[in-house]
């Protein structure tokens, strides 16, 4: 199994390019799961919780990180050939140590030791772009959300980290690019 992990900002096409890679991945006799933290059942009380929650506040972070395990926990569950995650640990530090400053220390140690991608793929969107496609309640702030940009690129520069900018691509061609990516892994 190879653990492909979609991370970026809001908005930036991580679940539509998964969506596209799905077919492409199958077309060429693998099988793909998706794991994503809007879709397991586990994560459904946790979701509607943090609905109710302020993305600023200390719950709302803790509570991210409950759903981040469980997401972790539903990876070592999967037979498939490549499982396609839709945000994962570069989302939580990006946000929690980049955006929100907190030790890196004390996301690692609340993270436990939940599954590491094999690959993440870092989907860069310009800010124009990404304003075109609406506004998110998490990144209302814009100075949060460059220290929580600047945290993606950060991680995306370590080993088995890969930049894909979708801007004046269209959906297949970054669905294209990913795979590319991908299959190299195999």
């Amino acid at each position: 199994m190879i653990r492909i992990a979609l991370e970026g900002l809001p908005r930036a096409g991580k679940t539509t390019t998964i969506q596209e890679l799905v077919p492409l991945i199958e077309a060429r006799g693998l099988s793909v799961q998706i794991v994503d933290t809007k879709t397991l059942e586990t994560t459904a009380p946790l979701r509607e919780k943090i609905k109710t929650l302020s993305p600023e506040s200390e719950e709302y972070i803790h509570t991210q990180w409950e759903i981040r395990k469980l997401q972790g926990e539903a990876l070592n569950t999967t037979e498939a050939d490549i499982v396609l995650i839709d945000r994962y640990i570069d989302s939580t530090f990006a946000t929690d140590v980049y955006g929100h400053g907190i030790p890196q220390e004390t996301v690692t140690t609340a993270l436990g030791d939940i599954p590491k991608p094999d690959l993440s793929i870092l989907l860069t969107i310009s800010n124009m772009e990404r304003t075109k496609r609406g506004t998110v309640r998490t990144m209302h702030d814009e100075s949060f959300a460059a220290r929580v940009e600047d945290g993606f690129h950060k991680l995306a520069s370590q080993p088995n980290h890969a930049i894909v900018s979708v801007d004046g691509k269209t959906e297949d061609e970054v669905a294209q690019e990913c795979l590319s990516l991908i299959l190299k892994k195999r």
